[in-house]
């Protein structure tokens, strides 16, 4: 393991006991629990797992080749039984907690992305998926609302069945709470007069959503609010968007376009878990540029005091 990589986990680990404490979240969740590996514990093996692509027994594997055991105060590699029973059992407002908590340590904008992309179910066929839960076509679908200047996730929902765009809008907004949104940027799929209505009158934001048939000419479009923005539609701004698409994409060749979880409530946890490593990066690089950035600044000012100080010697010099 090199250098830089026992430093990244150190950061995480870290960083995943931090929003643990902030989110509340109890060392052990059942009363009759061995107590031998914290949730904490289980929580950032998971992470490991997702950030190393390995599959629960190859993670067994890992673990006995790593120093991950170490810095992490196991005093024995728990069994693949263990973390897949974890990840079944871990209630999922406790996944919405950690998102939460680190979200507040996240720099925020005023401009929004909205958009949804599909996450592939390896393990259940689609016999098994219609049985065991609700008729699924072997897909878990996110739906995203992403920072358009820092590139992270502010709101999300997962579904295992199929939903329009246009009914998510209001559900990911309103998670946001009382925070201001400028512009929200959207696709054709967010069309509709209700979520135009919603953001103008409800939110005071203006969205830059792509309508269906914009080469129809503007006595031919329905509704108040979708014909006043069709007037002031700006099409080169609209073209920011594009960003969540290449998140979407960081996010999968990252971590993975499929869901190694058979069942459908652990898929969606597992999910989640995805989304808050990717923002727990985010937060990392933050920390690595602001440390270097401050080095150089302190290394900047050092070399400006030393010449200086020669130049001001030499002068003493000269002048005697």
């Amino acid at each position: 393991m090199t250098e830089n990589t026992q430093s990244f986990l150190n950061s995480l680990w870290s960083l995943t006991t931090d929003l643990c404490h902030q989110a509340q979240i109890p060392l052990y969740r059942e009363r009759n629990d061995p107590k031998v590996f914290t949730y904490p514990q289980k929580i950032f093996l998971y992470i490991y797992k997702i950030k190393r692509k390995l599959t629960l027994r190859d993670l067994i594997v890992d673990l006995q080749e790593s120093n991950v055991m170490k810095y992490l105060g196991l005093h024995r590699i728990p069994n693949f039984s263990t973390l897949s029973y974890f990840i079944k059992m871990l209630p999922e407002h406790f996944c919405a907690l950690m998102f939460n908590a680190l979200d507040i340590l996240l720099p925020k904008s005023t401009k929004v992305i909205i958009d949804s992309t599909g996450f592939e179910c390896v393990h259940p066929s689609h016999y098994y998926c219609f049985r065991r839960d609700k008729p699924v076509d072997g897909f878990i679908t996110l739906f995203a609302l992403v920072d358009q200047e820092h590139g992270h996730f502010r709101a999300i929902e997962v579904s295992e069945i199929k939903k329009h765009d246009s009914t998510m809008l209001k559900p990911l907004v309103n998670q946001l709470g009382d925070v201001n949104i400028e512009v929200l940027y959207g696709d054709r799929g967010f069309d509709s007069e209700e979520n135009y209505r919603f953001l103008l009158e409800d939110k005071e934001c203006l969205p830059l959503i792509l309508q269906k048939n914009m080469l129809k000419p503007l006595e031919n479009c329905k509704g108040e609010y979708r014909l006043e923005m069709r007037v002031v539609f700006d099409y080169g701004e609209y073209l920011k968007r594009n960003k969540i698409e290449a998140i979407f994409s960081a996010l999968k060749r990252r971590f993975g376009s499929w869901l190694a979880s058979r069942s459908v409530h652990s898929q969606k946890k597992e999910l989640y878990l995805k989304v808050i490593l990717f923002n727990m990066e985010k937060k990392i690089k933050m920390i690595f540029i602001f440390f270097f950035s401050r080095i150089t600044f302190q290394q900047n000012l050092f070399l400006y005091l030393f010449r200086h100080k020669l130049y001001t010697c030499s002068q003493d010099v000269n002048c005697s």
